[in-house]
């Protein structure tokens, strides 16, 4: 069975907003040229804004690199996001009844890396939400999956795709020893503390209805 891992980092306005992850130190190393534009793009966005947050480094940092720095581009799509958060009532999206969401789509979160950032294993359309808010994520790290899938997306699909989205996605094989030793290595998870659904000996995951009734907070295992 193919198994899809996505790191969370923020969860802004849905999920787990009060989760420990933060951004990593490289997410928010920038050249010259690259702070000058997000001066820009912050000069742009700060008075469209409709959160406070929302002009922070944090924030814009993410939607200037998913669009290679390009400031209109990432203002259009921010400005998109901010259309779909409103047509979607995101800001209230907490206080909805999901009950009858969650019967059919069930997300749980499956144990954090070792910066505290929230594993979600999720259905593949999840992937629309980077476009949405690219802040969201911060890797799609697909498991079992077939070689030729792998090699298919290593040579032909990853080199073509956009570099924002290219960066954000993984994937492996059914090696699972070898990516066993690329998740530690590499992300910081370790997959014996993952759930037994993962291969793991840890606690089971937890669903997003189970955090919600918790006050949207949840605690990385230990």
């Amino acid at each position: 069975m193919v198994a899809i891992l996505v790191i969370m980092v923020i969860c802004v306005s849905t999920c787990v907003p009060n989760s420990q992850g933060t951004l990593a130190d490289d997410d928010l190393t920038l050249s010259v040229d690259q702070k000058v534009k997000l001066d820009e793009f912050n000069a742009i966005m700060s008075s469209r804004v409709p959160h406070e947050y929302m002009k922070s480094e944090i924030y814009l940092v993410p939607w200037l690199r998913v669009n290679d720095f390009n400031v209109d581009a990432a203002t259009r799509a921010l400005v998109t996001n901010f259309i779909w958060r409103d047509e979607n009532k995101i800001d209230s999206i907490l206080d909805e009844d999901w009950t009858e969401f969650n019967k059919d789509y069930r997300v749980n979160v499956e144990g954090c890396d070792m910066e505290g950032k929230p594993g979600i294993p999720f259905l593949v359309h999840i992937l629309e939400d980077s476009a949405r808010n690219p802040l969201m994520f911060t890797r799609f790290i697909f498991l079992n999956i077939p070689q030729y899938a792998v090699a298919v997306w290593n040579n032909i699909v990853g080199p073509l795709a956009p570099p924002g989205v290219a960066d954000l996605v993984e994937l492996h094989g059914t090696n699972k020893e070898a990516w066993r030793d690329i998740l530690l290595k590499k992300h910081g998870i370790d997959v014996s503390k993952l759930s037994p659904d993962f291969g793991g000996d840890g606690p089971d995951s937890v669903d997003l209805e189970t955090i919600k009734k918790n006050g949207h907070n949840y605690q990385c295992p230990k």
